[in-house]
């Protein structure tokens, strides 16, 4: 393994930059003149993927939460998450709605 195979901890917007770097290694130099200040397509480039990809991604602990947890079973016909409870009982949320629910009470 070498240096540049360790993993390491880098935050999303670093992680984006490197691949970002890697296939497009032009695009981090370009620049020019915008409204009279100077604009880098690459660092717009990677603020919008890092919005992209934290609006529509969950939290890894959140996953990890959902699969260790046995209170909320994932009904693959409805798409839905359904308490376990005798059915007149049973609650059900959407994912977003679990997530919510998951910040309030576990995180």
């Amino acid at each position: 393994m070498t240096p540049s195979d360790k993993p390491t901890n880098m935050n999303s917007t670093e992680a984006l930059r490197e691949i970002a770097v890697k296939w497009c290694p032009w695009s981090e130099k370009t620049s020019f003149k915008r409204n009279g200040k100077d604009y880098v397509p690459f660092d717009q480039m990677v603020s919008d993927l890092t919005a992209l990809i934290s609006e529509h991604c969950y939290p890894k602990e959140f996953l990890l939460w959902t699969h260790s947890q046995d209170y909320w079973l994932f009904d693959s016909l409805t798409c839905l998450w359904v308490s376990d409870e005798p059915k007149a009982f049973q609650e059900e949320k959407t994912t977003d709605e679990l997530f919510e629910y998951w910040k309030e009470n576990e995180q």
